[in-house]
């Protein structure tokens, strides 16, 4: 990973193949990772691709979701 400070007096990570975790006072939390070409982040459990100018859902996060009444046909019917 490079870190350094840019002209606009801002962090500017790069090479960042591993997640890097934000969470703030309340603990809301974002992960962001580098691809080789693009991004990929978690915002509220769930996962997100950024590339090309597009933001598409990767993974819906279903952990916080009773897990008794998840019936098989509804996990089918989840598009990813």
């Amino acid at each position: 990973m490079k870190i350094e400070v840019n002209q606009d007096d801002l962090f500017q990570l790069e090479q960042v193949y591993l997640p890097i975790k934000l969470v703030t006072d309340d603990k809301e939390e974002m992960t962001i990772v580098m691809r080789d070409s693009g991004f990929e982040f978690k915002y509220q459990g769930d996962w997100y691709s950024a590339k090309n100018g597009q933001v598409e859902l990767l993974k819906k996060d279903l952990s916080e979701l009773p897990k008794k009444k998840i019936s098989k046909e509804l996990i089918k019917s989840i598009k990813y």
